[in-house]
């Protein structure tokens, strides 16, 4: 039974060493996400919050001195087994099962929360790109919008400048001086016999 429960704690203190070997893997792989994501965009200035296991680590450790304690007492040597086994799962295997299971669920809020500021760089950015994509489209509306107000007001000028053309036709027309042929018909008959 002694056996048995170092076993149990030799185990639970394993799985809390592999737990921050990976954990230190995971920070590691979340800086990197921040380092290139701080290169690609000089601009952005946001860390990450990287995760620590430092307190349930140190508080198995003293879970397992006291499984060791408990395990090695005269108390556990002089008491009937299944009054042992009893009081070692209430006081000491439900304190490590309740420290896994806080562990669990805090690293599982932490890898929710882990790239929430690179999510609301990204977000603003995408905002900002969108925001100056409307400026463009808005300004090759108004490029477009221009360039056929160009095209109506060379139209009109055309046209106008065909109406200046005929005016200075007409004008020249009005100014030449009347042919001698009509001149003559006009004069009264008594200026000829004058001259006569």
């Amino acid at each position: 039974m002694k056996r048995a429960m170092k076993t149990l704690f030799d185990g639970i203190s394993n799985t809390m060493n592999e737990a921050a070997k990976q954990t230190e893997l995971t920070n590691r792989l979340v800086k990197s996400i921040y380092n290139r994501f701080q290169n690609e965009n000089e601009d952005a200035d946001v860390q990450p919050k990287l995760f620590s296991i430092a307190s349930y680590k140190q508080e198995i450790e003293t879970l397992y001195e006291d499984a060791e304690e408990y395990r090695t007492s005269v108390y556990s040597t002089m008491t009937e087994q299944s009054f042992v086994i009893k009081k070692f799962f209430i006081s000491l295997v439900s304190r490590a099962r309740n420290l896994y299971y806080q562990l669990n669920k805090d690293a599982d809020d932490w890898g929710k929360r882990a790239l929430t500021p690179l999510i609301r760089q990204v977000k603003a950015h995408k905002k900002e790109l969108q925001l100056r994509l409307e400026q463009l489209k808005k300004a090759g509306q108004s490029r477009d919008t221009i360039a056929d107000r160009v095209s109506g007001l060379k139209k009109e000028a055309k046209v106008l400048q065909k109406n200046i053309f005929d005016v200075n036709k007409m004008l020249t027309t009005i100014n030449s001086p009347m042919p001698a042929v009509a001149h003559k018909k006009e004069m009264p008959n008594n200026v000829t016999a004058i001259r006569a």
